[in-house]
């Protein structure tokens, strides 16, 4: 069976890649050849350097088709400016004990090789004078009202209620 002129055409562009070519965010900075994963067939690999300075080993194939233009960076940035534009301005709105001041970050907290989620923190001051970092959605679900000052006023009354029954 003979490979078509598009098969031998792809597999020579990804031989074909060398130090210096731009793709995206990407700068290759060697060319790997071939890799055998298990159970998978040959597949062409470079180590590549992205613009914010990570360092990977890449599929020269997915530098070409374009399936990958970052080391995730830009995702993260694209991610920032969306909620920026998006985003409700929460600026001194009050939750309980708890008065929000400004932006505190977005934080990335999972990642499982498919999905990555983020979740956005804002910096608030407690009427007890404290201040603290809360999500903005235990904001807005109301299970976080103060910095931890309330709970530990209601486990002193709750003690001194107790003292007094069973004295």
């Amino acid at each position: 069976m003979k490979k078509s002129k598009e098969a031998k055409r792809s597999k020579k562009r990804v031989m074909d890649v060398t130090s210096g070519q731009r793709f995206g965010s990407w700068t290759v900075l060697e060319n790997l050849g071939k890799y055998a994963d298990k159970g998978k067939s040959l597949q062409y690999r470079c180590r590549a350097i992205c613009d914010c300075g990570t360092t990977e080993k890449v599929l020269t194939y997915n530098l070409l088709n374009e399936s990958t233009k970052s080391c995730g960076c830009q995702s993260v940035k694209r991610l920032q400016e969306h909620h920026a534009s998006k985003r409700l301005s929460y600026k001194d709105r009050r939750f309980g004990n708890l008065t929000v001041i400004g932006e505190d970050r977005i934080k990335k907290v999972m990642e499982d090789g498919l999905h990555q989620r983020y979740e956005r923190r804002l910096l608030c001051q407690c009427d007890c004078g404290n201040q603290t970092s809360v999500t903005v959605s235990n904001l807005n679900s109301g299970s976080t009202i103060s910095c931890g000052c309330s709970r530990k006023k209601r486990k002193s009354v709750d003690e001194s209620e107790t003292m007094l029954v069973t004295v």
